[in-house]
């Protein structure tokens, strides 16, 4: 089959998204952790912002989380009354970068030749 299976792209994304909701599903642990149990009305800041990231991103906007910051090699980006994916994601095939993504504001850029990034998280909290 030429072009990789269908869903391919997006499923380190799904599979991300999947298991956190699993975990914020869970009624019990979120009463211990004073949290209202689901995903939505949570707020996300997800770090990196290629395959994985991006997708996390849809699918955690998809249902009704707030994504509020975007940690990359090259900047971070916050904007408290969440970050538009879709126009995060043209953004990024226009210009390469979430550089000066006009719908949130740059925390930090960093002027460097190589960095990194060893992980990947989503930090999630209630509001």
């Amino acid at each position: 089959m030429m072009g990789g299976i269908h869903g391919r792209e997006s499923s380190a994304g799904k599979g991300l998204y999947f298991t956190t909701a699993h975990f914020l599903d869970n009624a019990d642990f979120m009463k211990r952790v004073r949290l209202i149990p689901g995903v939505y009305n949570k707020t996300v800041i997800v770090q990196g912002y290629g395959n994985l990231g991006r997708h996390t991103c849809r699918y955690f906007s998809r249902d009704g989380a707030k994504v509020v910051g975007v940690i990359e090699k090259d900047c971070s980006l916050y904007n408290p009354d969440g970050i538009d994916h879709q126009a995060l994601q043209d953004w990024v095939e226009e210009t390469g970068s979430i550089v000066d993504f006009p719908g949130a504001e740059t925390l930090i850029e960093i002027s460097c030749t190589s960095r990194a990034i060893f992980s990947f998280h989503a930090l999630l909290r209630g509001l």
